[in-house]
């Protein structure tokens, strides 16, 4: 426990502040969280791409302890909605960048999505019916 936060609320709260930080540096200086965060992101995603795998599992580990995975798909479904409706503004964009990736073959970062997505929604499946 951290300053009393059980593991939920400690990943929330470094979620909140982490979205705080992120929207008063797109209200005051939209680019300086471009220039800081998502250019070096993009440089190194083979790096990146890890960290954020290591941080899934990890952030898995904790909610699992507590939520059960119907629990965390069905956040899950709000966060992909609250994301779409983020994007929805770009979609001009967001098709041309969509048709790219549906032109070519799946990369090795693609199919662990794939499965992973695949392995939770059969469990969600099974929980739920099985």
């Amino acid at each position: 426990m951290v300053f009393g936060l059980n593991s939920i609320e400690v990943i929330a709260v470094l979620f909140a502040l982490f979205v705080l930080i992120k929207m008063i540096f797109l209200v005051v200086k939209k680019k300086a969280w471009f220039n800081a965060m998502v250019k070096p992101s993009i440089k190194n995603s083979k790096g990146i791409g890890l960290v954020f795998l290591v941080l899934v599992a990890v952030l898995f580990y904790y909610l699992i302890q507590s939520l059960s995975i119907v629990e965390i798909f069905a956040v899950l479904a709000f966060s992909c909605f609250l994301i779409f409706l983020s994007l929805f503004s770009y979609s001009e964009d967001l098709f041309k960048f969509a048709d790219k990736i549906y032109s070519k073959k799946f990369n090795g970062w693609m199919w662990l999505q794939i499965l992973i997505w695949f392995v939770l929604s059969v469990w969600v499946l099974w929980v739920v019916f099985g």
